[in-house]
């Protein structure tokens, strides 16, 4: 079956920890905000714990340690310290393990590409760019944290039913949410986030590598 002839299917991903193996780049850059108002950062797996706890969202975070995240102000400040320490370690992040591989198979299948991310515009499309992969993304959406809303307004677009659709992401938070659109949800284990966690969470599946992604999809997107 030549790729004309498939039906075209939708694969939308998240872009920080899934699509990117950027864990410790965000980390590190995190930390650099704790340490700059004399704070004791948490570990990788308890910062991204309550990260999930939270939904994504890291201020709530901050204020919980007596961090002043909660004025406008200092939140500028805070983002400004987090985006020069991740800008300078931007030469060095990679795709996550088999994804530039598992990209160009899907692209064959007539798959769609997407990204939905809470990550600014400012970190994501400069890095895409530099990875040589944000060609392939007919969708980019950055700053937006509303995954489930955002979807159905994609398979409109493209007249897709729900069924022909699936999204990978590392937050186990995120997997309720995606559900709720009747799409594939698919965690993806990446090492950093508790396996239990994302277990919780019920996804259809759950991948560890991105070669799995396309076979896959394969099965689930017919």
């Amino acid at each position: 079956m030549t790729a004309r002839s498939r039906p075209k299917s939708l694969v939308l991903m998240d872009l920080n920890m899934t699509l990117l193996d950027d864990g410790k780049e965000l980390y590190d850059a995190s930390r650099n905000i704790f340490k700059a108002y004399g704070r004791e950062p948490p570990g990788l797996t308890q910062f991204l714990r309550e990260l999930n706890e939270h939904d994504g969202d890291p201020w709530p975070i901050y204020v919980s340690r007596g961090m002043p995240a909660d004025n406008e102000k200092e939140k500028s400040r805070m983002f400004s310290i987090f985006k020069m320490e991740y800008g300078r370690s931007m030469s060095g992040i990679k795709l996550s393990p088999g994804a530039a591989d598992a990209i160009q198979l899907l692209l064959r299948r007539n798959t769609i590409l997407g990204i939905i991310t809470r990550q600014k515009k400012e970190l994501s499309i400069p890095l895409l760019k530099i990875l040589g992969v944000i060609r392939y993304f007919r969708y980019i959406f950055t700053e937006h944290p509303d995954k489930g809303g955002i979807i159905p307004l994609i398979l409109l677009k493209e007249m897709l039913a729900p069924s022909r659709c699936l999204y990978i992401t590392d937050m186990p938070y995120e997997i309720s949410d995606v559900k709720s659109t009747g799409v594939h949800a698919i965690g993806y284990y990446n090492g950093h986030m508790a396996r239990e966690l994302m277990e919780a969470a019920e996804p259809h599946n759950i991948i560890s590598h991105f070669d799995q992604l396309p076979p896959l999809a394969e099965r689930m997107l017919r």
